[in-house]
């Protein structure tokens, strides 16, 4: 590990994210809950409905041919044996007065027997009066109620039909919403875990490390302990010690006669006395300013490898002096 990075702010959202996640997982189990309670309610709604109706439909079938039917009968054997006792009540009294005039009978009994005949007429007219109120006003009424209450039963269990469905949708729904903001959640704590494994740097081979402190007169962007970093930034360097190259800055003014290809010849400070053979590998497109320490210079980055490997313990950040073979011409005095 070259380098590791705070992380209490990330372990912080971690533990946040953890509980968001804790959370999601709690409101899609209370949303599996309720979804299975609105399929429960939904199904015990419509199997109350359904009873009701066909409750509905038996009491209409049984008062239409059944209670209609017998009251029907019981009315008319009532009118019937009425008509009986009317015809007995008559009898009686036409041979009470003929009695009367023979003189076997009182007038007191002839008016006892008057008085059965108009009972007897009393109550055949009250049960064929009966007869004609349940026949013309009684069925129609009932047989109206009873088809509404089926109707109407089978209106609510085409509600409950619907309600049981809207509500199951409705559950459905919120325990898709949660399973989502639950996906949500993990991929969030994952990311945020994965940024934690992202703050240890480690080398991926071995070598000298070099921090970049290229900017060295910014204090705010200097590479230490305790310092802040910045996105894109770059923190070190692990150079490659078997091919070692060197930056050379160019003059905006004789960059044009700079080239990738060209030989160029490289003395390193450090060893004065020897020096080393190099290829251009990049010329910058863009050139480089130090800003107010460059008097408003414009210097373009050169990059120049050298061609073979040192013998030497050459480091990185040591200073070296460049000359760049721009052109070979033959048999001219220099």
């Amino acid at each position: 590990v070259v380098v590791r990075f705070d992380t209490a702010q990330i372990d912080k959202k971690i533990a946040e994210e953890r509980l968001q996640v804790t959370k999601a997982i709690g409101d899609v189990e209370t949303k599996r809950q309720e979804l299975e309670v609105a399929r429960n309610t939904g199904e015990s709604e419509i199997a109350t409905a359904e009873l009701e109706m066909t409750l509905a439909v038996l009491d209409l079938e049984k008062y239409e041919k059944g209670d209609y039917q017998v009251t029907l009968n019981d009315l008319r054997g009532k009118i019937a044996l009425a008509t009986v006792d009317l015809e007995k009540a008559e009898s009686t009294l036409k041979s009470t007065r003929e009695l009367l005039k023979k003189g076997f009978r009182e007038p007191e009994q002839v008016r006892v027997a008057e008085q059965e005949v108009a009972r007897a007429k009393f109550y055949l007219q009250r049960d064929e009066e009966t007869l004609k109120v349940t026949e013309k006003f009684e069925y129609k009424r009932k047989l109206t109620e009873y088809k509404a209450k089926a109707e109407e039963a089978e209106r609510k269990l085409a509600r409950a039909k619907s309600t049981a469905e809207a509500n199951t949708r409705k559950a459905q729904g919120a325990l898709v919403g949660a399973e989502a903001e639950l996906l949500i959640q993990k991929e969030e704590m994952a990311e945020a875990e994965k940024q934690k494994e992202r703050c240890e740097i480690k080398a991926v081979q071995s070598g000298v490390v070099a921090y970049a402190n290229e900017e060295w007169w910014s204090e705010s962007r200097r590479i230490r302990e305790g310092g802040t970093v910045y996105e894109r930034q770059i923190v070190f360097f692990i150079p490659d010690m078997e091919l070692m190259q060197v930056e050379v800055k160019i003059h905006e003014s004789e960059v044009k006669r700079i080239a990738a290809g060209q030989k160029a010849l490289i003395r390193v400070d450090a060893f004065a006395n020897q020096s080393f053979t190099g290829t251009i590998k990049s010329v910058a497109q863009l050139s480089k300013s130090d800003g107010y320490f460059g008097g408003g210079v414009k210097e373009y980055p050169t990059v120049v490898v050298l061609d073979e490997r040192s013998t030497v313990a050459l480091r990185p950040g040591m200073t070296a002096e460049v000359e760049i073979l721009v052109a070979n011409m033959k048999d001219v005095i220099a």
